[in-house]
């Protein structure tokens, strides 16, 4: 099998990532984590899966991308001549999803199973353990458990499998069939079973007679359960027969209601015909709207009249003027109440205020008469003083003679009105208040004029709606109207719901009537048949003897079980598991037998191991780790119990006293010598990461042209590795070599 491409979509640390790879050596070079390591893991990922949990959990980890948490890619194959690819992908999600498909690209087909043991036919840890060389595994060369595994490799292809181990297993599996005084293990419990069964089967023989004779009864029943469904089945026909004369039925009164509902069409047309002037044809609302219009008439021509009664009334209301609203305008004339009344208050206080001063300019006019006579007297001669006296004295009587006239000013003022001075204010307001009372019914008046014009532009609206109304009838009478157009609709409403119900009933009974072939019946029922109620107690007769007859078979059913219920094995049953058991009873005899024959044929297969085929492993081993040492380590040798030594220097040194270089060398050769004692011709890929780290530039050489001869013979070899020097030297040595960088 050759390696043809690697497409990794996610895997660890690598995504999108091909590398396409050639015969022979393939250099995948790159820095420390780089995926070198990576990528081999994809290897082994395509060809068997990522390993369990329990088993390598730190490369499953690895293995799985750090953003998507998955693991994705395909590999292309040739095995003999035909390419394949395979694809896988594993997402872990709780719980990990995997899908695989191996797919032929000659022939599209897809193929079953693990890749790498499909075409390599080894499990995963054989191909890990002989195709795949890593530093960490040449490391492993001189502990004490490889001798033993590579010993387990060549008895069993997998060094897992311990061939003392698988020897013990044997004689375990030995103990679980046979004890070895036979008083144990599964034969000696399945020959006692035996004897069990052949006693039961005894007893159930005797018992199987009365089984016999009730299932004869029960069989007998069950012929009649059928012989009356035969009849049953002959009823339903004529059922059927007499519901299709039934449905016949059901298209002739069809046809009758579609006459009605003709019928009724043409009674309504004529109605509305009866009724239709022009193109108007009255409705409910139109009658509605008529009696609306007729009641607004009314209604308009009740307001109009008693808003003309409230005109009148406020007319003549506001026309009647007494005394009292005269004397009101005059005062309204003269100002207002306030005013004349103010007048009134400053003629009166104008007098008394005059007549006060008067008073005392006399008084004082006298006393200062008084005085200048008595300065007379006594000859003192005061002229100025007499001046005073007679002053005073001349404005007292000015005063006087002011105070008169206001007093006339106010008697003038009560003498207009015609009241005295204590009752005029209130005689001023009441006339104020009549006329105010006579200018409100003034204003009613107008109001009440205005409200008249409204009601007699509404009673004329309503009039016009009232007459137009009429000329879309062709009426005169109102009332008339009403009633005839009253009784048309509700004529017309009638005749649209026996319509309506009719159409109803004919579309649904049309529906209902249309799987039916209307014609295929009447065609059918030329023969007569049975009246549909007869017809229908036939049926429920035969199914009601149908059911009793069941129910008495179910009853000698269940009788009949529990009498094989009695029965603690059917002889049948007893019999047959007998046979079963006599013939697994030879099976494990035949078992037994083989396994005593493999114990003995894997302990002689053991010795002839150690005798044959280890020495020609060590040989070919030998020769390549001799070719690389260029002489110096003439020969590899294995002891019998598988434990490495290589000859130095004529003498014999055990693997762990080698140098690390020296080691590695011969641990890879003993592997290349395993693999293709392992593989023969159909020899896998070798993979080596970074197995010759160890080794110096010149073994490297010489190793590298042992590989380069061994691709001649179509071995593809993989090496990872993080140095240049191995391309470099297959460059110098004229090796033919693919180098990746990663």
């Amino acid at each position: 099998m050759r390696l043809i491409e690697l497409n990794v979509i996610e895997f660890g640390c690598l995504k999108d990532k091909r590398v396409s790879l050639s015969e022979g050596i393939n250099v995948i070079e790159g820095d420390n984590e780089s995926g070198k390591s990576t990528l081999m893991l994809f290897i082994r990922f395509m060809l068997y899966g990522l390993p369990k949990k329990s088993q390598k959990s730190f490369e499953r980890d690895r293995s799985l991308s750090f953003d998507g948490h998955r693991a994705a890619g395909s590999l292309t194959v040739e095995s003999e001549g035909r390419l394949y690819k395979i694809e896988r992908q594993v997402v872990a999600t709780g719980r990990a999803n995997e899908t695989l498909k191996i797919t032929d690209l000659t022939t599209g087909e897809t193929l079953d199973g693990e890749p790498g043991e499909v075409f390599l036919g080894v499990p995963c840890e054989v191909f890990e353990n002989s195709c795949g060389i890593s530093q960490s595994k040449a490391a492993e060369i001189n502990k004490a458990q490889a001798a033993s595994a590579i010993e387990n490799m060549l008895a069993s292809a997998d060094e897992s499998i311990d061939v003392k181990k698988v020897l013990d297993r044997i004689d375990a599996v030995r103990k679980e069939y046979k004890l070895n005084k036979g008083e144990g293990g599964i034969i000696h419990r399945t020959e006692s079973e035996i004897s069990e069964l052949r006693t039961l089967l005894r007893g159930a023989t005797e018992k199987q007679l009365s089984i016999n004779d009730m299932g004869a009864r029960l069989s007998k029943k069950e012929q009649d359960v059928l012989r009356v469904k035969d009849e049953l089945a002959e009823a339903e026909k004529a059922l059927e027969i007499s519901r299709n004369q039934s449905i016949l039925k059901r298209f002739d009164a069809l046809e009758s209601k579609k006459q009605q509902l003709e019928s009724k069409k043409a009674e309504l047309s004529e109605l509305v015909e009866s009724v239709t002037v022009g193109d108007f044809v009255p409705t409910l609302e139109h009658v509605a709207s008529f009696s609306a219009a007729v009641e607004r008439f009314e209604s308009a021509r009740g307001r109009y009249a008693e808003r003309e009664a409230e005109l009148t009334r406020a007319t003549e209301a506001a026309q009647s003027r007494d005394e009292l609203a005269s004397v009101g305008e005059r005062i309204e004339a003269a100002g207002g109440k306030e005013k004349v009344i103010a007048r009134l208050s400053a003629y009166r206080k104008s007098k008394t205020l005059k007549a006060v001063l008067g008073a005392m300019l006399i008084a004082v006019g006298a006393v200062t008469g008084v005085i200048a006579a008595v300065a007379f007297a006594a000859m003192v001669v005061r002229a100025s003083i007499a001046a005073v006296a007679v002053i005073a004295a001349a404005l007292g009587i000015c005063m006087f003679i002011a105070s008169s006239k206001d007093g006339k000013k106010t008697k003038a003022l009560c003498d207009e009105y015609g009241k005295p001075y204590g009752e005029l204010e209130a005689y001023l307001s009441l006339c104020v208040e009549r006329l105010r009372c006579c200018r409100v019914l003034d204003g009613e008046a107008v109001a009440a004029k205005s409200k008249l014009d409204v009601a007699r532009e509404e009673l004329s609206e309503a009039e016009a709606r009232l007459n137009g109304l009429l000329a879309l009838t062709g009426g005169a009478d109102a009332g008339r109207e009403i009633a005839r157009l009253e009784t048309f609709c509700r004529d017309k409403e009638r005749a649209e719901r026996e319509i309506y119900a009719l159409r109803a009933l004919v579309e649904s009974e049309s529906r209902a009537l249309s799987e039916y072939d209307e014609s295929g019946l009447r065609v059918a029922m030329a023969v007569p048949a049975l009246p549909l109620d007869a017809a229908e107690r036939a049926v429920s007769f035969n199914k009601a003897k149908r059911e009793a007859l069941e129910r008495e078979t179910g009853v000698l059913r269940e009788t009949l079980a529990a009498l094989k219920g009695s029965v603690r094995k059917d002889p049948v049953e007893l019999s047959d598991r007998i046979s079963e058991l006599e013939n697994r009873l030879e099976r494990h005899e035949q078992y037994f037998e083989a396994l005593m024959l493999a114990k003995h044929a894997i302990e002689q297969a053991s010795v002839s191991m150690s005798g044959n085929v280890t020495p020609e492993i060590s040989r070919r081993a030998g020769e390549m780790l001799a070719l690389i040492s260029d002489g110096k380590h003439a020969s590899l040798q294995t002891t019998k119990s598988l434990e490495m030594s290589v000859e130095q220097d004529g003498f014999g040194m055990r693997a762990e006293l080698l140098s690390g270089g020296t080691r590695d060398a011969a641990y890879i050769c003993l592997r290349i010598a395993l693999m293709m004692r392992l593989f023969g011709e159909r020899l896998p890929p070798l993979i080596m990461d970074e197995a010759m780290c160890h080794m110096d530039d010149k073994r490297v050489g010489i190793l590298l042209g042992l590989l380069g001869k061994l691709s001649d013979i179509e071995l593809q070899i993989l090496i990872f590795t993080c140095h240049s020097r191995e391309a470099e030297i297959c460059a110098q040595k004229g090796i033919k070599t693919n180098l990746i960088k990663l």
